[in-house]
């Protein structure tokens, strides 16, 4: 298989569009073109009131999407966190978006959800609430109810599929020739997939984990694995694979 290089290689990003701006300049910096298309649309839920606090010894934000909508619910209604509550963030962006709101934040070592059930504060039963996004997944919930802590949730967005622009504008693109694509969690890369599977075969895609990678059986794709989500990780992955490339070619 073989896969066209470029003087400046294009590459697709398919992070929201709030949250392309820090990927887009560092590939950019690179040398990279980058191409934004996202797939996935980030719309926050009527604000719902934030729950009560008392007796949570936990509050896990699943992403800086979940910080935000927060934030917006917090500034209507004030809520006291007790400094006994452990607060973590999925994720350094997560933490750093909550030390801009005041709160101080773990993120865990290995930055997804196996991670944080693997941190030893959650190796005891715990009382946990998990700010997140409408549906998703439900591993970190499920899995701590059944190691016995007591969960609930509050979800202030939803996750939404790309626009019907967004998808043919990705056909297009996979059609006229792109070298690569960053894809930064298993929702898009599904979107993409169902958007423009066939069209996906020449080219380098970056993922964040195994757990995405495996999403891609079947596709004849170039699948490179990233450390994790950060776009640093994602823009060394591209730049390692497209060294490789030029050696082999």
């Amino acid at each position: 298989m073989r896969f066209m290089l470029r003087s400046k290689p294009r590459v697709i990003v398919t992070r929201p569009a709030e949250q392309q701006s820090g990927l887009v300049a560092l590939l950019d910096q690179n040398g990279f073109e980058p191409i934004p298309v996202p797939m996935l649309q980030i719309e926050r839920l009527p604000e719902l009131p934030l729950p009560d606090l008392t007796g949570f010894d936990t509050l896990v934000f699943i992403s800086t999407n979940a910080v935000s909508a927060w934030e917006q619910a917090a500034t209507a209604q004030p809520v006291k966190i007790s400094s006994t509550v452990r607060v973590f963030g999925v994720g350094h962006q997560t933490v750093k978006a909550l030390a801009h709101i005041g709160m101080s934040a773990t993120t865990p070592t290995v930055m997804t959800t196996e991670g944080l059930l693997n941190e030893p504060w959650f190796q005891q039963k715990r009382s946990v609430l998990i700010v997140k996004g409408e549906g998703g997944r439900i591993t970190l919930q499920q899995t701590l109810q059944e190691q016995g802590s007591v969960v609930d949730t509050w979800s202030g967005y939803q996750r939404m599929g790309p626009s019907e622009e967004a998808q043919r504008r990705l056909a297009q693109l996979l059609t006229e020739g792109v070298d690569a694509m960053l894809v930064q969690s298993g929702e898009a890369l599904a979107h993409a997939i169902d958007s423009a599977g066939p069209l996906l075969a020449h080219l380098i895609l970056v993922v964040p984990s195994e757990r995405v990678a495996l999403q891609t059986q079947g596709l004849t794709c170039r699948v490179v694995v990233a450390p994790s989500a950060l776009d640093s990780d994602m823009v060394a992955a591209l730049n390692q694979a497209m060294e490789q490339q030029e050696i082999q070619q």
